[in-house]
């Protein structure tokens, strides 16, 4: 983990698998991505058990075209990640239980604690003194779009932080949050509109690292997909989404939304055709930026519709690439 620079919190999907490779490789190197599993559980009897096991199967192949060392959170299909994690060295557990860790086995563990909580809860120091340092924290204050959250979880992060630099813990500690805007933010956001959101991580992660310079702080984020559209199954078939182009700047991120998808106008409403019409706004930091950037331009130029796979591809590969540049520019 010494080269690490960044940590991001991403969903196990194609469209951020793709996204990540799609960074330099030299980049990548600098990158240590978490995945959180969206593949539902077998609970609903609409489910087909096959396709689930097919997704499984995919999932696993995409992890380790990564070629490096990942993270996996316990969440979903808990049984399928110790599979995961007993087979392949390079995969990396996340537990959000300090009580589901099982010291006595060998490797690297990442022990999630969400914040806010009531910091008695959770002796984070005690924990710490007394397991190995293998163990990486990840203090996760979650999404912070919300001031009261913000505010809660901020305060505590701090006092957990400063307790930790007076015991001079050399645990590698990731500092993750999100201020990317909530989906019933987005959804109400007219159509064929450009709205641009504030983007608090990074400032608050530059505060925590100049008060506490002591501590080894990695930056981490939920990227361009802390929240995804869910539609119930009973509606699959009649919910139209509109694509949502996400770009993120030094300071914000911007939201393109589209409209809602018709067959007779899907050539208006295209993926391909937000891209085209982004690049030509003064959002768009131009196509030598970054990869991501590049490929948009190549998308928008291309005889594709594309979708919203598509979108979140050059979305997630744009913005780890904004971020490393940030994080190289001021650490």
């Amino acid at each position: 983990m010494e080269k690490i620079k960044y940590v991001p919190i991403l969903k196990a999907n194609r469209g951020e698998f793709n996204g990540f490779l799609d960074v330099e490789l030299e980049e990548q190197k600098k990158i240590f991505p978490i995945f959180e599993i969206t593949i539902p559980e077998l609970k609903n009897e609409k489910i087909n058990k096959e396709s689930i096991e097919k997704k499984l199967e995919a999932l696993e192949k995409n992890l380790l075209k990564l070629n490096k060392k990942v993270a996996v959170t316990f969440g979903n299909h808990e049984n399928y990640v110790k599979e995961l994690v007993n087979k392949y060295e390079q995969i990396i557990p996340v537990y959000n239980n300090v009580h589901d860790i099982d010291m006595s086995e060998p490797g690297e563990k990442i022990l999630r604690i969400r914040l806010p909580l009531m910091y008695d809860e959770v002796n984070v120091v005690g924990i710490l003194n007394n397991i190995s340092n293998e163990i990486i924290l990840n203090l996760d204050l979650d999404d912070i779009t919300n001031e009261n959250n913000l505010r809660n979880s901020y305060f505590e992060a701090k006092n957990i932080l400063k307790e930790l630099s007076q015991k001079n813990i050399k645990n590698i500690i990731i500092l993750s949050m999100s201020s990317f805007p909530r989906t019933d933010d987005i959804s109400k956001q007219e159509m064929k509109s450009i709205i641009e959101y504030e983007r608090k991580e990074f400032k608050i992660f530059k505060n925590f690292k100049k008060e506490f310079s002591n501590l080894n702080l990695i930056y981490s984020d939920y990227a361009v997909t802390k929240y995804i559209d869910i539609i119930p199954f009973d509606r699959l078939n009649m919910t139209k989404i509109p694509e949502k182009l996400k770009y993120t700047l030094e300071n914000s991120y911007v939201i393109f939304k589209g409209e809602n998808k018709k067959d007779e106008i899907r050539e208006k409403t295209s993926a391909r055709r937000l891209a085209e019409e982004f690049i030509e706004t003064k959002y768009f930091k131009g196509e030598k930026f970054s990869n991501g950037s590049k490929n948009m331009v190549q998308f928008a130029k291309s005889s594709t519709n594309g979708n919203a796979e598509k979108l979140i591809r050059i979305g997630t590969t744009h913005h780890l690439e904004l971020i490393l540049k940030q994080l190289s520019q001021d650490f």
